[in-house]
């Protein structure tokens, strides 16, 4: 063959990976360190006011402990509640009986979203069909009159109205 390369004097490539002693730390890098935590020490020695006494605020004379006289504490006697037998019922705010009907919701794991327009009281629920959640609204519907609210409607979570009812 006359021509062709000679294949036997091939060179193949340096060698990588672990094949090379590891580069050993210079004294410039120690030296660099060394420094910087230097500067650390002392920016942190002043900071923290190690760098001059400083002056004490001058001492107080304590004056002799003075005798104080007890107050004589009168408190009213209490008065005792009795309610008006023609004493108007007590109102429910609407917060406190949203928060109700959310709780019974929350334990029966109907989950809804609630809202108030006026005097409505608007679910948002996937479990408008549920009968569970027909049975806590007829447990509540007291509660929630006396808070103001005269009808709830329950609608899908997409918009649909599913019931609408007085209260």
């Amino acid at each position: 063959m006359v021509g062709a390369p000679d294949r036997s004097r091939r060179t193949s490539a340096p060698p990588s990976g672990t094949a090379l002693a590891p580069e050993a730390p210079s004294w410039g890098r120690w030296v660099g360190v060394g420094v910087a935590v230097s500067v650390a020490g002392a920016v942190l020695l002043f900071a923290l006011g190690g760098d001059a006494p400083r002056e004490r605020a001058p001492e107080v004379d304590e004056a002799p402990p003075q005798e104080v006289a007890p107050i004589a504490a009168t408190r009213p006697a209490p008065v005792a509640f009795e309610p008006e037998s023609g004493s108007a019922p007590t109102v429910v705010s609407q917060a406190v009986a949203i928060d109700q009907l959310r709780r019974a919701f929350g334990k029966a794991r109907l989950y809804s979203q609630l809202s108030m327009q006026g005097d409505q009281l608007e679910l948002r629920s996937a479990a408008c069909d549920d009968p569970r959640l027909s049975e806590l609204l007829d447990q509540v519907t007291a509660t929630l009159h006396e808070s103001g609210l005269r009808r709830v409607r329950c609608l899908q979570p997409h918009g649909q109205v599913v019931f609408s009812r007085e209260l």
